[in-house]
Parts: structure tokens; sequence; C-alpha cells
């Protein structure tokens, strides 16, 4: 049975993403998306249970603030659910943009990892934005981040993933 919004009694528009539709990454030009760390966090956890949303695209607004999390599990994308977590801290978004599966996330002039997907546990508060690390799994203390410093989000110049 079809899902019907009952202000407008008719049928909800299909998810594109939960019905398969984008086999391939839909948006190959868009701007960076610059930000800087408001808060700094320690937590590491084995058993997160983040539940990753299907869209592999996230609009965010200026002046938003969101969780960053990093992640070693290879197989994480939009979708999965992910429990190896380290958390890096909260930033702040510096100008609108879009954040997308696969855009670079970098801190200062170091290439931390590759945005794997978002998960809506405490949103509209805030959002997780997660990403795989190359390295190994890292809080923001450990890290050695600070207040206020800057990281962007950008297409990887290797190109995106399909």
């Amino acid at each position: 049975m079809e899902e019907t919004n009952s202000m407008a009694a008719r049928p909800l528009p299909a998810e594109p993403y939960a019905r398969g539709r984008h086999k391939k990454y839909p948006i190959p030009f868009k701007r960076e998306v610059p930000g800087q760390m408001v808060a700094i966090c320690n937590n590491v956890h084995d058993d997160r249970g983040l539940h990753l949303i299907t869209p592999f695209t996230r609009a965010v607004l200026q002046h938003e603030l969101h969780e960053l999390m990093v992640t070693d599990e290879q197989d994480a994308r939009p979708g999965s659910v992910v429990n190896r977590t380290a958390t890096l801290g909260f930033f702040e978004v510096s100008r609108s943009g879009l954040l997308a599966w696969g855009d670079e996330l970098w801190i200062g002039n170091r290439l931390v990892g590759e945005v794997v997907g978002f998960d809506l546990t405490h949103f509209p508060n805030h959002m997780n934005v997660v990403c795989l690390v190359k390295d190994k799994r890292l809080d923001g203390v450990t890290m050695g981040l600070k207040l206020g410093d800057q990281l962007r989000f950008k297409l990887p110049e290797k190109g995106v993933r399909n």
C-alpha cells in the first residue's frame, strides 16, 4: 500500500536513494563547505550503532553546528550501521553548501578522511557527519585538534566514488 499525506490525500514522493534510482554520484561539481571546530571531544566507541541514512547528500546552512565523527569500518556507506566510532567534536558551518558521500574532510592541511554518511540520532539539534579514516580511529583530543581549527569538505581530486 502506498503511503499518503493526510493533508493532501495524495501519495508521498518516492525516496530515490532508497529505491536505488541513483546508481552513481549525481553531483560532479560543487563548492567546498568550510567550517571551524567549536568543541573538541574525546569519545571512542566500539558499539555506537549509528544508522546512516540512505541519502548520500545533506544540505548544511551557514552557522549550523554538526557533530564530526570518524570510523575505521571500511564497508561504511549510506544506509549502513556503524559501530566503531571516535568523536572529533562539533563544527560550525562557515558557508552553506552540500555535504556528500565521498567528500574529503580536511582539517587545516591534514586530510582526515572521507564522508561515508550521515546519522540523524540527535536531529534537529545537530546531525552526525561520519567519515572513514585511512589511519587509526582517533578522537579529537588525541588528534590534537584545537578550538577554531579550520576545516573543509571538498570533492576528491581523484574523482567521486560510484
